[in-house]
């Protein structure tokens, strides 16, 4: 794929990254100077209001305290216990509940709600803005659309009833359908699948995902493989150039013809119908190889998802963290729990046309919760290790990740090394209402006070 199509993709990812920005930003904003010089506090208090948390708070640091406005989450019931812990991330933990300004001068703080809903509007519109102008000169690049060919050169019998559809098609953790007789534009798959019976005039990106290239299928264009696979079967035309990182082109027979014959500069893998004569041509090197190169592709993915999670939600990623180190034991039981209900709830919903989309929703959702919950433990986990050589975050889930490569690539230990990752992290998710973006509501459907976790 060449640079205009780079730069597209590009703009749209800068979209949903200021998009996710906004909305997932802190509660508490600070102004006014604030010094990293403020002596670490220990607190021991059970069921305060959130007034009276603060109150404790600032009298431990020495500030005074002037409340300004009204807001529900000052009647928020906490418990603190706290241990040489830095006063200003303790305020801020405390204020989770609502959104608030907090101005410092000095000593003296000063505490109202905050409504910033026009700045996010602001910002959202300016990225928009920005996207859509980096988008339309991108499109200005695009070199002129080639002729069609002339439907003389198609089969007879593909000729009566191919429909030309030159758009690009994209899924990202579903599925998708080319069909006999379909042309589509470029295909890109993302953790999803796509099954490929018609032409694909443009290129076929897979990338964590998988694809399969029936039977009188083509790809015109190059294929580009990244963490996923390729399965092509006998008979399916490839023209374009094969290129593979980290993934699995498999063919079966004579399916790779023309441009596809390995001119792409990556030897393409052999699968037979006889899985026998598989296993055997296949090595031991060529096993551990593939499982390296898979392990180090989700655990990349994982630390570039979490360095963006750490950047722009910090205080979501330190609640799931704070839950994680204080009750790995519980934490790991209701991942279990919680994983049983989500499916018992996915399968109920499924039940009713209704419920199908509100699943569908749910399940993008929750594996986009699940990822980011997953590198929270494993932030954890390099803090555990680590934490007394360095205070560095993103150095924190480097290790982490180094760490669950090593141990998901272990044989036969590799998969419990996984599942016990996954259901912690669902477990944080369900301990901290999704790291405080559920908000709960009461038997009488007023909201519920909000509890947040022990530290």
């Amino acid at each position: 794929m060449d640079g205009t199509k780079v730069g597209i993709l590009g703009a749209t990812l800068s979209v949903a990254l200021t998009l996710t920005a906004t909305t997932a930003s802190a509660n508490v904003r600070h102004e006014g100077d604030w010094p990293d010089d403020d002596e670490p506090v220990s607190l021991d208090a059970h069921d305060l209001t959130a007034e009276e948390a603060v109150t404790k708070v600032a009298n431990a640091a020495g500030w005074s305290v002037v409340w300004k406005g009204k807001a529900a989450e000052r009647e928020a019931t906490v418990s603190l216990h706290v241990k040489e812990q830095p006063p200003a991330k303790l305020l801020d933990l405390i204020l989770s509940a609502g959104d608030y300004v907090v101005e410092r001068d000095g000593t003296m703080l000063s505490i109202e709600p905050a409504d910033d809903a026009p700045a996010r509007a602001k910002a959202i519109a300016s990225a928009v803005a920005a996207a859509s102008s980096a988008v339309n000169d991108a499109k200005a690049r695009l070199p002129p659309a080639p002729p069609e060919p002339p439907a003389a050169t198609d089969p007879p019998s593909r000729d009566r009833h191919r429909r030309h559809h030159n758009d690009a098609r994209m899924v990202t953790g579903g599925h998708l359908t080319v069909d006999h007789g379909e042309s589509v534009g470029d295909v890109t798959v993302v953790g999803g699948s796509v099954d490929v019976l018609g032409d694909v005039r443009g290129d076929l990106a897979v990338v964590g995902g998988t694809a399969h290239v029936h039977d009188g299928a083509e790809v015109h264009g190059d294929t580009v493989v990244m963490g996923g696979a390729v399965d092509v079967d006998d008979g399916a035309t490839l023209d374009g150039q094969v290129t593979r990182i980290g993934g699995a082109v498999r063919r079966r027979g004579k399916a790779i013809r023309a441009g596809g014959d390995g001119k792409g500069g990556v030897e393409v893998s052999v699968v037979d119908d006889d899985e026998d004569d598989d296993a055997k041509a296949k090595t031991h090197v060529e096993k551990l190889s593939t499982r390296i190169g898979d392990g180090l592709s989700r655990s990349s993915l994982l630390f570039a998802f979490g360095a963006v999670l750490i950047a722009l939600a910090t205080k979501r990623t330190e609640s799931l963290q704070v839950e994680v180190a204080a009750r790995p034991g519980r934490t790991f039981a209701l991942g279990i729990v919680g994983a049983l209900g989500a499916v018992a709830a996915t399968v109920a919903l499924c039940v009713t046309v209704v419920g199908i989309p509100v699943a569908i929703i749910g399940i993008l959702a929750g594996v986009f919760l699940v990822y980011g919950s997953i590198t929270a433990v494993l932030t954890t986990a390099g803090q555990a290790m680590f934490g007394h050589k360095t205070k560095n975050p993103y150095a924190h889930l480097a290790i982490g990740c180094l760490a669950f490569f090593i141990g998901g690539s272990l044989p036969f230990i590799g998969h419990l090394v996984v599942a016990a990752v996954v259901l912690t992290a669902i477990g944080a998710l369900v301990a901290t209402r999704a790291g405080g973006l559920a908000t709960p509501t009461g038997s009488l459907g007023s909201p519920a006070p909000y509890r947040s976790p022990s530290l």
